[in-house]
């Protein structure tokens, strides 16, 4: 899956909730702040970008490939229940 560190709260959360290997689709996260929640959500996003696309001031910078890198998109490329589709999950809550 995708770094947890600095993941919002509300993911875990709701995770928490997993029973017999499948996960509470039928009943999102409650997003009590989801201006404080957008905050989280981009700041994480941002930290797990490849170091040439972090960005101190929000969204990650519009570069998609850095030559002194091999494989940049590494931890980005991940699946299964913790890889982008969290990601997508977020944003809806959001």
């Amino acid at each position: 899956g995708l770094p947890a560190n600095g993941r919002p709260d509300e993911w875990s959360k709701w995770v928490g909730k997993t029973k017999n290997c499948e996960r509470p689709y039928k009943s999102p996260s409650t997003v009590h702040d989801s201006a404080e929640f957008g905050h989280a959500l981009v700041h994480w996003w941002n930290n797990i970008q490849p170091s040439f696309r972090q960005n101190n001031t929000g969204m990650p910078k519009p570069t998609y490939s850095s030559p002194q890198m091999q494989d940049p998109w590494n931890q980005l490329r991940r699946a299964g229940q913790n890889g982008l589709v969290s990601v997508l999950i977020m944003l809806a809550w959001w």
